[in-house]
């Protein structure tokens, strides 16, 4: 049987020491990385350029996904409501914005891992270290991983104690900056939803939609959407990233499967979520936390333009379900290969000859999480054929 994750054993005392503690490396990431040279004109902390300027172009409406070379590299690609989010870091100076940005990703994520349910103070501990040695990749890159994940989180921990509005407004949050967070709705469905749900759901969603009709004509908000519509259909056809399909390519060179491994992510997907709808009579707060938890693995390796920074999101999900999985010698193997593999592979730590010749090549940096995710898939088969039990309302 899965062994039940209790309550959060860190005392309040501890949890702001380890804030403080977080805070205070965030801080040193942040001016570093805001101090780095590079070689070329723009600045090493790019990424929070496109999220900040993304404000002032839409005040302008300006053309949001289209090249802005005068401000940054690379291309916009989030949601037009994002924008009126980032407004607040966008209004202050780089150095400082770039320093409240990262310490919202950061400690968010840390916050989150403080006050979900552990087994014991070991496993929380641990899990932290683990997933703050790859929330250092995303914050050097100044990405929002570290707030998805740490959104996503809390929202999946709240819906397990049955709640509903605040989990609902963290995932919509994770969805208007990177929208496949969208399939966290998936975990409502393990519950039973009511009327008034559905439509505080639809509600403030639309809020979302429309939140820029405060600062831009609605003309252009319609072709702001349009454009970003364009951009995702033409983005994923334009390349394969460090994924379960980038792992694959590169075992069969040359193979058209693109949409054969979308199409695969998507059963399985679906097909977990209905073992759990319809074979497991009672579910507790650890089979939510579980499936939500492989929800954050999917959208990373099921995502072909995955890259490097994401992978604080799924090794989120995976460390957790790492210490939910019977039997914890497993559990521990698979854990230290994604310590070895999926934290230390981009690091100096690691051997440069295995990862110029083996792991970069072959995407081995999301392997296990990869194997996490099956193995989860085929513990949670074993665990519901032997289920005799038939369902009832949740």
């Amino acid at each position: 049987m899965t062994a039940e994750i209790t309550h959060p054993v860190s005392t309040k005392k501890a949890r702001n020491i380890i804030l403080a503690v977080s805070a205070a490396l965030i801080l040193l990431i942040s001016v570093f990385q805001y101090n780095k040279k590079r070689q070329d004109s723009f600045t090493p902390y790019n990424n929070y350029k496109i999220f900040s300027r993304s404000w002032e172009n839409l005040r302008h409406q300006q053309p949001l996904y289209t090249y802005h070379y005068d401000q940054y590299f690379d291309l916009y690609k989030y949601s037009p409501t994002f924008p009126v989010l980032m407004a607040p870091f966008a209004l202050l100076p780089d150095l400082a914005g770039l320093i409240c940005w990262n310490l919202l990703n950061g400690l968010l994520l840390v916050y989150a891992l403080l006050v979900i349910d552990w087994k014991s103070r070991v496993q929380q501990y641990l899990g932290l270290l683990v997933v703050f040695s790859e929330l250092v990749t995303s914050l050097q890159n100044s990405q929002s991983n570290g707030l998805i994940a740490g959104l996503s989180l809390l929202a999946i921990s709240g819906i397990s104690q049955n709640r509903f509005y605040k989990p609902l407004l963290f995932i919509l949050i994770c969805a208007f900056i990177k929208v496949f967070s969208i399939l966290l709705l998936l975990v409502f469905l393990l519950k039973r939803i009511r009327p008034p749900h559905i439509l505080a759901g639809i509600a403030l969603t639309a809020l979302f939609v429309f939140l820029p009709l405060l600062f831009i004509p609605c003309g252009y908000l319609l072709q702001c959407y349009r454009d970003w519509f364009v951009l995702l259909r033409s983005d994923h056809d334009a390349s394969v990233g460090i994924s379960f399909l980038g792992f694959v390519s590169a075992l069969f060179p040359g193979a058209e499967l693109k949409t054969a491994v979308t199409l695969a992510g998507f059963v399985l997907l679906l097909g977990s979520w209905i073992l759990y709808q319809f074979r497991i009579r009672i579910m507790s707060e650890t089979d939510i936390l579980q499936f939500g938890c492989s929800l954050l693995i999917w959208m990373v390796i099921f995502n072909h333009k995955g890259e490097s920074p994401t992978y604080v999101i799924a090794v989120t999900g995976a460390v957790l379900l790492c210490f939910t999985i019977p039997p914890k010698i497993t559990g521990m193997i698979l854990l230290i290969s994604m310590i070895l593999l999926t934290c230390l592979s981009p690091t100096d730590l690691f051997p440069a000859g295995i990862r110029i010749t083996w792991v970069v090549p072959y995407s081995l940096k999301a392997l296990p999480c990869i194997l996490i995710y099956f193995y989860y898939l085929l513990w949670l088969i074993q665990k519901t054929t032997r289920s005799t039990k038939s369902p009832v309302p949740v």
